[in-house]
């Protein structure tokens, strides 16, 4: 249900895990994280970024030497029971140029490209 869930959150990627899975017989990177959102809480909404935004959200993980902030635009997944999390639509590094020139370099040398 993605109805009137609408997420929105600015904050540091917390204990980022990659993996593959098969989604309908597809290959598919996948990243379950926690967002912090407020450095005084503990509260930290779990985020779960899927495919290619996995693929290019891993790259700028990897080419950040500190913890990578990021923008989520998403929906809360709310079970019937145990804890939520939020599905990713979009996710954007916030970093600085050289993070990103390196993460593009990253990016493309695993596409093949130059």
């Amino acid at each position: 249900m993605r109805r009137n869930n609408v997420v929105f959150l600015v904050g540091q990627v917390v204990q980022p895990e990659g993996r593959v899975v098969d989604v309908d017989g597809v290959p598919t990177p996948v990243i379950h994280m926690a967002v912090r959102t407020d450095p005084a809480s503990q509260e930290q909404p779990t985020v779960v970024v899927r495919g290619r935004q996995a693929l290019e959200l891993s790259h700028f993980l990897q080419a950040s030497p500190t913890p990578l902030r990021v923008m989520v635009l998403g929906w809360l997944h709310s079970p019937s029971q145990g804890p939520g999390w939020v599905m990713a639509d979009r996710v954007t590094a916030i970093a600085p140029h050289p993070v990103r020139q390196a993460a593009i370099a990253s990016l493309r040398r695993a596409r093949g490209g130059h």
